[in-house]
């Protein structure tokens, strides 16, 4: 079914929205400038990230003569310094030119940029007339970061080589994608991420629809690249919840990105667990529309789909008990019951007060690995009496 791509303004104008080339390569990378958040990938993903140059010169060996000259030079509230070019579809640069250039600005990034540079470009670009350097960087990075501190991190970074790189393009091509995974699998503190940023314009203005792929804990980019569909025609930009109900596999990847990146480092790694075991269930994935938002499992039984499990935009694990409620093997209350306390043998303080409900369970509370690996082993009992219900008779011999 063919679909198009309209807004509808403040005025109540019905607008159509067309995707539209970059007239030029400067046309993207300003658009990086203007809106260092584009770098984030997703909505509230910005990082805290700041321009601190634009096409600065860049010495050349001994004699430090502004040979090059890098696109952008960013920083993100974590100090690690962001090294972003862009390139059109139709720009008649390589990929691997474009690659030996943003190696060599990395490469020699410690040498080029030094500390009191760096801030003294911070101070040109970002201090108001008057106003201290100090208090412009608290605007940016938050009042919690003390600036000695950051400047400092910055530099430990940069002499230590953990640089992001990113390439910022219109299209995503496969061969682009393959280098970057490539890079990424040699490299031990440096990383390398595709930001694809492509633009439907109208009457009204633009939308732009933004993905990344490649980053380091990410599907690789050459799966994402192959997988990712093509805003041309498509309406599921048009609304976040239309967006989030239809849940193509490029956005799928987004939310959980942007969901990782709310996580600290502990309910990360209970989260990459969750995926995983997620992944070698066989079944479909999906991001619910209802709240709270849900990065959910999907598994057959009775010739429907039901979701079992999933993981929630509060940073929870979710077992789904209404929808195991309309199964042949849950529909009872002691079944539901049961299982609520299988979950809780592992030691977690679940309650079934609500057997319809979502039994949802905190990234937290799953830190230990034999409380996961326990709630796990339930869940894995849940899926299989899912599917001998859908096709008994392909268990039995």
């Amino acid at each position: 079914m063919a679909m198009s791509l309209f807004h509808v303004d403040n005025a109540g104008t019905l607008n159509p929205l067309r995707e539209t080339p970059y007239g030029s390569d400067e046309e993207l990378q300003s658009l990086i400038a203007a809106h260092p958040a584009l770098l984030g990938g997703e909505q509230d993903a910005s990082g805290g990230w700041f321009a601190l140059a634009r096409r600065g010169p860049l010495p050349d060996g001994a004699t430090r003569s502004p040979r090059w000259s890098v696109e952008h030079l960013f920083l993100a509230q974590d100090a690690a310094p962001t090294v972003v070019e862009a390139l059109r579809a139709g720009d008649p640069r390589t990929h691997g030119d474009l690659f030996g250039q943003i190696l060599y600005y990395a490469a020699n990034a410690a040498l080029w940029w030094p500390g009191e540079a760096l801030k003294a470009a911070f101070a040109a670009d970002h201090a108001s007339a008057g106003a201290q350097d100090d208090k412009a960087l608290a605007r940016i990075v938050g009042p919690d970061i003390a600036p000695e501190a950051f400047w400092d991190q910055v530099e430990a970074n940069l002499a230590a080589g953990r640089i992001r790189m990113v390439l910022v393009v219109d299209e995503v091509q496969a061969d682009l994608a393959r280098m970057v995974d490539f890079l990424n699998a040699q490299l031990r503190d440096a990383e390398v991420w595709i930001l694809e940023v492509r633009q439907l314009a109208g009457p009204s203005g633009r939308l732009l629809q933004t993905a990344i792929v490649g980053r380091r804990g990410d599907v690789p980019a050459a799966k994402a690249a192959k997988r990712a569909p093509s805003v041309r025609g498509e309406a599921r930009a048009a609304s976040p919840a239309a967006s989030t109900a239809r849940a193509d596999p490029a956005s799928r990847e987004a939310w959980v990105s942007s969901l990782r990146a709310r996580c600290d480092e502990q309910e990360a790694a209970v989260l990459d667990d969750l995926l995983r075991w997620m992944s070698e269930q066989y079944g479909a994935t999906s991001v619910s529309s209802e709240p709270p938002a849900t990065f959910r499992l999907s598994v057959k039984e009775g010739g429907k789909d039901r979701f079992p499990f999933g993981v929630t935009e509060g940073k929870a694990a979710a077992i789904n008990l209404g929808s195991l409620s309309a199964t042949r093997a849950y529909e009872g209350e002691d079944a539901r019951r049961s299982l609520i306390h299988e979950i809780a043998a592992a030691g977690l303080p679940v309650s079934d007060a609500d057997l319809k409900g979502d039994l949802r369970i905190p990234l937290k509370d799953l830190a230990a690995s034999t409380v996961r690996t326990q709630v796990l082993a339930v869940l894995d009992g849940v899926i299989e009496t899912l599917r001998l219900k859908e096709a008994p008779s392909a268990f039995l011999s």
